[in-house]
């Protein structure tokens, strides 16, 4: 059965998710300034594929090896 108040750590988290969700707008409000649109994507997607390789190395997973997998993933 749930409380019905929210807990401390639910509360910082979410406090946590807002402060990264909100920042990223103005970080990218900066780096269009600065970047072209296209460059700051790939930026963003690389940062974002570094960061994923690296979860999943610390869960113990690999990348797949098969050509069928990574054509699905290119669709």
């Amino acid at each position: 059965m749930q409380s019905e108040g929210a807990k401390p750590r639910e509360l910082a988290l979410l406090l946590a998710l807002a402060t990264v969700w909100g920042a990223s707008y103005t970080f990218i409000k900066l780096g269009v300034e600065s970047l072209s649109p296209v460059t700051l994507i790939t930026a963003r997607t690389l940062i974002a594929a570094v960061f994923l390789t690296g979860v999943m190395h610390m869960r113990g997973k690999a990348l797949p090896h098969d050509a069928p997998t990574w054509r699905r993933f290119a669709v």
